[in-house]
């Protein structure tokens, strides 16, 4: 059984809801959604959402809501399953007055009626199951209904249709304390009113709580936003960081994701420059032997050309040559 439920704070509005009735003709759900404006002279929208899977039943139920005396702006959707969905919408109706009553017993009480013989109306009365659901202002006074945590449940039978019982669920508006008043409610000058919270929070023990986060801008730069919550950001590799609100990627974490002639510097892939005699030898400059033995080797020659130049110079001071 799906229910739909609506609440405008800034109207001061409540809402009744007739709940899923099923057409004995085929498989038609139909729910139909009342919201009360607390001025019970206001306008009360109301929102009737068919579904069916035939065009006959579809016209069946178009011909009861059309009994209602109330002008209704409708749209049709289908969904994948190949199933017909109206959606009628009026402004301002409480589907029949002569059966359905909202109204102001004191400037503290609202009571809200039905007289259970509107579903011998033509249209109607093949309805099987008949359900209403009451979501109402401030604390519940007293009701003939079956009471849940937020709303009250009027369960119609066929005895209650042909003897005209009437359900009906009396609520107070004033209060003492937020306590005295619904969730989503405070305590202002002795009524219920609805809070309206700002950007990024929600109703809790009647009063507005910030969320920890409603984007990644709440959060410090390593988190992101998830339902509400900064969480840490996942890391996709073992060589990154967490910044601006997701995984980054280094560079490099060690030599071997660099070139051959580059070193891993603070995740930076750096170009080696090697000193004389030195070589880049994997991402690190060694000592280079081939130079070494070359240079070695013309050292001695250099020594050994001196060494011969200073006895030739020796033996002609001697005037042996």
């Amino acid at each position: 059984m799906a229910i739909n439920k609506l609440y405008n704070g800034k109207n001061l509005s409540f809402i009744v809801l007739l709940a899923v009735i099923v057409l004995i003709s085929g498989c038609v759900s139909v729910t139909v959604t009342q919201r009360l404006n607390e001025n019970v002279s206001g306008n009360q929208k109301l929102v009737i959402d068919v579904q069916t899977s035939s065009d006959d039943d579809i016209r069946y139920v178009h011909d009861a809501i059309k009994k209602i005396n109330c002008e209704f702006d409708a749209k049709e959707m289908k969904d994948s399953w190949g199933s017909t969905r109206i959606k009628y919408t009026s402004e301002n109706c409480l589907v029949d007055k002569n059966y359905v009553k909202y109204e102001e017993l004191d400037n503290y009480t609202l009571k809200y009626s039905i007289d259970s013989s509107i579903f011998k109306q033509e249209g109607l009365s093949s309805i099987q199951d008949k359900t209403i659901f009451v979501y109402g202002p401030g604390r519940i006074k007293k009701t003939n209904g079956i009471k849940a945590d937020d709303y009250i449940k009027f369960v119609i039978s066929y005895d209650d249709i042909y003897s005209g019982y009437e359900y009906y669920a009396e609520y107070t508006t004033k209060c003492d304390n937020n306590s005295d008043c619904n969730y989503a409610e405070e305590c202002l000058n002795l009524k219920c009113k609805p809070l309206v919270c700002g950007y990024c929070q929600y109703i809790k023990n009647h009063t507005c709580v910030k969320y920890e986060c409603c984007s990644n801008d709440d959060c410090p730069t390593e988190k992101f936003c998830s339902k509400n919550v900064c969480l840490n950001v996942t890391p996709q590799s073992k060589c990154g960081y967490a910044k601006d609100h997701r995984w980054n990627n280094y560079t490099c974490c060690n030599d071997n994701m660099c070139a051959n002639d580059e070193s891993c510097v603070e995740h930076n892939c750096v170009r080696l420059e090697c000193p004389f005699l030195y070589r880049i030898a994997k991402h690190k400059c060694e000592l280079n032997l081939t130079y070494v033995i070359i240079l070695v080797e013309i050292i001695l020659i250099i020594a050994i050309l001196v060494i011969l130049y200073a006895y030739i110079k020796r033996l002609r001071k001697l005037g042996k040559l």
